[in-house]
């Protein structure tokens, strides 16, 4: 990300603190599965326990750092756009399914879908492997399926098709058809780039350690 748009984003994410700081933060967290004490929210993201402080909206992660600000937007954006009255679906549905994100899907694709496939082509062991690490469970499709929970709220399944005689490698990626009554409609491809990074960093450090142990 070049600094101008760091910049920018910074300022998007100053906003988004200032709406924070106004809302009912008490029942948001009660909505969002969040943990909420005197001065702090919990937020488990990808499992890992990140804080807003309740006074300044700063945002810290499991190590007192403060993330990258795409990272800190898509929680901004989680606790200022969700709705009180969101409900979760049984449908889960493809990203062109999601009307009010589906002008995105070109961006989306880029982003979370073809690095999936470039990356993980010939290691669905390894797309397990990495899925697991960020505490994905199995879900019966694919070579492998994996539904990743980013936020308590919000969860991704990821299918993935090795390649083989007849097709290339594949992968889709599964959202509950009302993800956008939990997060602004922009961040859904967000959200999804974010989960392929992880899992290919992931996958990164899985390697890394096999060879370290061979």
């Amino acid at each position: 990300m070049s600094q101008e748009y760091e910049s920018n984003y910074e300022k998007v994410f100053s906003h988004f603190q200032e709406e924070f700081l106004k809302m009912d933060q008490q029942a948001a967290a009660e909505k969002l599965g969040l943990g909420c004490d005197g001065e702090t929210l919990t937020i488990p993201w990808f499992g890992k326990p990140w804080r807003i402080d309740r006074r300044t909206g700063r945002i810290t992660d499991e190590n007192g750092k403060i993330p990258d600000v795409t990272q800190r937007l898509l929680i901004m954006h989680h606790l200022c756009f969700f709705r009180m009255d969101a409900v979760h679906s049984d449908k889960w549905v493809p990203f062109r399914q999601i009307r009010e994100a589906a002008c995105f899907e070109r961006a989306y694709k880029k982003s979370a879908v073809d690095p999936i496939v470039e990356y993980f082509t010939g290691k669905t062991e390894l797309f397990a492997q990495a899925c697991l690490a960020l505490g994905g469970t199995g879900v019966p499709y694919g070579d492998a399926g994996f539904r990743i929970y980013p936020l308590p709220q919000i969860g991704l399944t990821y299918i993935f098709y090795d390649a083989d005689e007849e097709f290339g490698a594949s992968c889709n990626i599964l959202f509950e058809s009302t993800v956008t009554w939990w997060i602004h409609p922009e961040s859904v491809p967000t959200i999804a780039s974010t989960v392929t990074e992880k899992l290919i960093a992931a996958a990164e450090r899985i390697t890394k350690q096999e060879e370290l142990t061979k």
